[in-house]
């Protein structure tokens, strides 16, 4: 493996050495160089090897071409990919647009270039056409055992397009293939409720046949209930409020952290004491363009660290969200310890992308480091309405609905202890990005009620 990494004389003494040691074994010789760091194609680096007249050695490389679609949103390797989310697949200059508009400055252009370049099925199969010459021209077999697409910040029907593509390329151009990986974050599997459960979108773009046993659950569907329908359904109602006052209940909440009125992930507000209003039954976090405390924008904030915290249990929001690039709104639980991570967010909404909702757990492992799962589910416009937002957190796993469906769900990183409350309103940071020139001011959060409910059970317990 990775016999691309040796100088081309030394290849071929290689291969026969590993034959003597090994005469009955197939041995993969692998062009593993990355031709530059942001370009994991290795058809170029291919070329170059040094073949032998030997018919039990298979030549393979990698394709993750183009990096700035398959490797979207990832932490590793380039830095710049970390800037990448929502790419799409096929690209144009009009189909990235939008996407450009709302991608940091320093990595803008990477983007536009994308589009220029226009990938499509033909593009691919011309940039994996010089790969099939060389096997032909050499009479040796070729696979390519690693692609895919890192499928948590890329748009899935996207994701699906790309490896239909690639797989149909490498099929035309009689080239083997195997797909990165089984699972994870570029896999064909995930996990429901302990149980690995095949992507359906995945497993067709690769041709594969799932037994039904295998497809994911038909999403629960319970409906978006009152407090008296939840107590038919074994719920009780531990916490609630309504917003129908014109002051913040101090009984229930803080206008900030515990620690104070900012916070970290670069985020640019300050959580002003005026920096929400109560009005007509609604909560209002309003974000402007306001310096305070340091920060260049203010914000609203609730807490209930020291006023009410659960272990497991029903969480529900109904609330409506601001578009704009920087805006970053949530309702999250922390724990009563103050003591970070666990952490479960029931919801967490870009600005830039107001029709996509993340849930996630956070958790630190055995050796102490942090470790994060979650998904995210694509609806509606969530800055034209309200909609309701629920977890269900109990020992084993978490399950997120919105507008009492089902849409997603983990068992990873499940918290064990009683939590409390947030909602916020943040602007500016890691994930979301600054507001720029298109954001408009202020950005408003709606709040139309917060409850918490127990099973009946585990009270009596």
């Amino acid at each position: 493996d990775e016999i691309g990494e040796l100088p081309l004389p030394l290849q071929p003494k290689l291969l026969r050495a590993m034959r003597e040691g090994a005469p009955r074994h197939t041995l993969i010789a692998n062009a593993n160089q990355r031709v530059t760091e942001n370009n994991w194609d290795q058809v170029e680096a291919l070329l170059k090897l040094q073949t032998v007249s030997d018919p039990n050695v298979v030549y393979n490389f990698h394709f993750y071409a183009p990096m700035i679609f398959t490797h979207q949103g990832a932490t590793w390797g380039w830095d710049m990919l970390r800037h990448f989310r929502n790419v799409p697949y096929p690209s144009s200059p009009e189909a990235v647009a939008p996407v450009a508009a709302n991608t940091p400055e320093v990595a803008r252009n990477y983007v536009i270039s994308y589009g220029k370049e226009r990938w499509n099925r033909r593009e691919i199969e011309s940039r994996l056409r010089p790969a099939a010459d060389w096997a032909k021209r050499h009479g040796v077999p070729l696979t390519a055992n690693e692609f895919g697409v890192y499928r948590h910040a890329a748009p899935e029907v996207d994701r699906n397009a790309y490896l239909r593509d690639v797989r149909a390329a490498f099929e035309k151009l009689g080239i083997g293939w195997a797909m990165w990986e089984y699972k994870g974050g570029f896999g064909v599997v995930t996990e429901q409720g302990g149980k690995r459960i095949v992507l359906p979108g995945t497993a067709r773009a690769l041709g594969l046949k799932v037994p039904p046993s295998a497809l994911p659950a038909p999403p629960r569907r319970v409906g978006i209930r009152g407090v008296k329908a939840m107590e038919k359904a074994g719920w009780v109602l531990t916490f609630q409020d309504e917003f129908n006052g014109t002051k913040l209940d101090a009984a229930k909440w803080e206008d900030k952290y515990w620690h104070g009125r900012t916070h970290s992930n670069n985020e640019q507000q300050y959580y002003a004491p005026d920096g929400y209003e109560l009005k007509d039954g609604v909560l209002r976090f309003k974000a402007e363009k306001r310096s305070m405390g340091g920060m260049p924008y203010t914000s609203g904030m609730i807490a209930s660290h020291d006023k009410f915290a659960q272990q497991y249990g029903w969480f529900e929001i109904r609330a409506k969200f601001p578009h704009g690039k920087g805006m970053w709104p949530a309702f999250w639980l922390l724990p009563a310890t103050k003591k970070w991570p666990p952490e479960i967010d029931v919801l967490e909404i870009l600005g830039h992308e107001t029709d996509k909702v993340y849930f996630t757990t956070h958790w630190n492992d055995a050796e102490g480091k942090h470790k994060s799962h979650g998904g995210n589910w694509t609806g509606p416009d969530f800055s034209k309405d309200f909609h309701t937002f629920a977890v269900e957190w109990t020992p084993k796993e978490a399950i997120w609905y919105v507008d009492g469906v089902e849409r997603y769900r983990s068992d990873q990183g499940i918290p064990h202890e009683p939590m409390y409350l947030i909602a916020n309103l943040a602007v500016g940071g890691n994930w979301p990005g600054n507001p720029d020139e298109t954001t408009p001011f202020p950005g408003i959060m709606e709040i139309d009620y917060i409850r918490a409910y127990q099973r009946k059970e585990r009270l009596q317990k």
